[in-house]
C-alpha cells in the first residue's frame, strides 16, 4: 500500500536534535580527557623523579671514582717528577752519588751518626753526634785518605750531655775534587 501525505510541508514536524545531550556528552568527554591527562602527567612526573634519583646515585658513584682518578693522577705527576729528578741526578752527577756513598761508608760503626747531611754546589756539610773527639778525628782521617775530597774541614765541636752520656756534636765541611 502506498501512503500519500496530504499535509503541507511546513506543517510536518521535524524531530528536534537534542543539543543539550550533545553538549553534556562533550562536556563529560572533555572532563574525562582532562582527568586522564592529569593522571598521565602525574605518572610521568613520578617516573621522571625516579629516573632523576637513579641518575643522581650513579653520578655520586662516578664522583667517587673521579676523585680517586684525580688522586692517582696527582700521585702519578709526583712520581714522574721524582723519576725525572733522580734520572737527572744519576745522569749529571754520578760523582755526587759516589761522594755521598763514600761519606756514609766511612762512618765508624755505632760510634758516630749524622743528624744533618747537606750537598749543595759541590760542597758537603755534615752535622752529627759522636762518642768522643777521637771518633770524629778518625772519621775525618778516613775521609781524607780516600783521595776523592780536596778538603775536609772540621767547623766546630761541642759536648752535649744526654742522660748519663757525654756526646760530641760536630760539623764538618767537605769539598770534593
Amino acid at each position: 500500500m502506498i501512503r500519500i501525505n496530504l499535509l503541507p510541508k511546513d506543517k510536518i514536524k521535524k524531530k528536534a536534535i537534542p543539543l543539550k545531550g550533545i553538549y553534556f556528552g562533550l562536556l563529560v568527554l572533555a572532563a574525562l580527557g582532562i582527568i586522564a591527562s592529569f593522571a598521565w602527567l602525574t605518572y610521568q612526573k613520578k617516573t621522571y623523579h625516579q629516573q632523576i634519583a637513579k641518575l643522581e646515585k650513579e653520578i655520586s658513584k662516578y664522583r667517587i671514582v673521579e676523585k680517586k682518578i684525580k688522586e692517582i693522577e696527582k700521585s702519578k705527576k709526583e712520581a714522574t717528577l721524582r723519576l725525572k729528578i733522580l734520572s737527572r741526578l744519576l745522569k749529571n752527577s754520578p760523582k755526587m752519588i759516589k761522594n755521598v756513598s763514600i761519606t756514609v761508608q766511612k762512618i765508624p760503626y755505632k760510634q758516630l751518626y749524622f743528624t744533618e747531611y747537606d750537598y749543595k754546589d759541590k760542597e758537603i756539610t755534615i752535622k752529627g753526634n759522636a762518642i768522643d773527639l777521637e771518633t770524629v778525628a778518625h772519621y775525618i782521617d778516613n775521609l781524607e785518605k780516600t783521595q776523592e775530597f780536596s778538603r775536609v774541614d772540621l767547623e766546630g765541636t761541642n759536648i752535649k750531655k744526654v742522660k748519663d752520656y757525654k756526646l760530641t756534636t760536630f760539623s764538618i765541611k767537605i769539598l770534593p775534587k
